[in-house]
């Protein structure tokens, strides 16, 4: 039924869940898994938080034992283009993992919910793992 999983890492703490169960769940229907991080254009190369993130994601899936795991950190020039470049590349998946933080009332209602906009217009099923962020996150 899956056998694409496509993973959006985010440099958060809540990151690491979200692969770990991304992981799990690759293993269980034997699929293959990509990840994604995205970051905001402005400098000339890729910054090696993002690859050391990547790679130490990549590893901890190649832990569970799965041995066919891509990445690709790619560039947005705005926080508004998050889903659109998500959107542009989920159509050759069969499910997307991703977090959503657990926030306070207020501070949701002041900041977009990218999970939230995906949900409604992904064309595959939207796996959400919870967790807890800090708001300048």
């Amino acid at each position: 039924m899956y056998k694409k999983v496509l993973v959006l890492v985010k440099a958060s703490h809540g990151s690491k869940k979200v692969i770990e169960t991304a992981c799990i769940l690759a293993k269980q229907l034997d699929a293959s898994v990509h990840m994604i991080t995205i970051l905001i254009e402005g400098s000339d190369e890729v910054d090696e938080l993002s690859v050391k993130r990547m790679d130490d994601a990549v590893k901890s899936c190649k832990r569970h034992g799965l041995p066919n795991i891509t990445y690709e950190i790619l560039a947005i020039k705005s926080d508004d283009d998050i889903v659109k470049k998500v959107m542009g590349i989920a159509s050759d998946f069969d499910i997307i993992v991703m977090g959503h933080c657990k926030y306070d009332k207020i501070y949701k209602f002041l900041r977009d919910s990218v999970a939230e906009d995906l949900i409604q217009i992904s064309p595959c099923p939207v796996m959400i793992v919870t967790a807890e962020c800090k708001k300048s996150n």
